[in-house]
């Protein structure tokens, strides 16, 4: 195999991989997303390696392209993800602090409940 094939073939298994990610993203499948991460972090200086064999013109140029808009979807998806949950716990807050204000307005001043469960 040519060190051209090679690197196309590294840089197909990195398009890969980003796909699964961004899906992994989607159903916010944490576990999912750490793996990829894990595969494309041994991936990566493969892929260095074999660039290093092509100085001056890059033939992988539409392969790059293609990656680089993967990426930003990629991180698109997870900035969405962290906004969610940035949202909802918020939300949890709001409802922890409704909670408290709640079980405050039953307790009377000494600590003893104003109302009583009898069963």
């Amino acid at each position: 195999m040519s060190a051209r094939e090679e690197l196309s073939g590294l840089l197909d298994r990195w398009l890969q991989l980003s796909q699964d990610e961004g899906a992994a993203i989607e159903a916010a499948n944490w576990a999912r997303v750490a793996e990829i991460q894990a595969a494309k972090a041994r991936l990566q200086p493969l892929i260095t390696q074999q660039k290093s064999q092509f100085s001056g013109t890059n033939p992988f140029t539409v392969q790059v392209g293609r990656l680089l808009s993967l990426e930003a979807r990629n991180a698109e998806l997870l900035a969405t993800q962290i906004r969610l949950a940035v949202t909802e716990r918020a939300a949890l807050d709001q409802s922890q602090q409704n909670l408290r204000r709640l079980r405050h307005s039953y307790v009377q001043r000494h600590g003893t409940p104003a109302l009583s469960c009898y069963s």
